[in-house]
């Protein structure tokens, strides 16, 4: 499990290292540089292992302002797999995710690092 030390914008740091862009943390790995088909919108296919894995949550970080915007049919996906999520800015849902690792969940935690 992944743990996040800190958050500003543009710059995370997870175990004690350092990264500039955005990241995408699954239950067994971490995917820094994570990019999107459209830099503020995330689809099902930007999140290219979710059907891999049976997290306990998702969590989509969407910014420092909440810019990137989660595609409708990405939700109904996980709603219709019966996949809880937590969307909020990337300070919010840093927090969530350390809460959640830290109550030994597998999460799956996918975090955009500006706007």
């Amino acid at each position: 499990m992944y743990k996040i030390n800190s958050f500003t914008f543009g710059k995370i740091e997870i175990d004690n290292k350092t990264y500039q862009n955005d990241v995408i943390i699954y239950p067994d790995t971490l995917k820094d540089n994570w990019w999107r088909d459209e830099g503020h919108r995330l689809f099902k296919k930007d999140i290219e292992k979710l059907s891999e894995y049976n997290p306990d949550l998702v969590i989509i970080g969407t910014g420092a302002s909440g810019r990137m915007k989660v595609d409708i049919k990405l939700k109904e996906y996980l709603d219709q797999n019966g996949i809880e999520y937590f969307i909020s800015t990337t300070k919010d849902a840093v927090e969530k995710h350390n809460e959640m690792i830290e109550d030994n969940k597998d999460v799956l935690t996918a975090l955009h690092l500006t706007c």
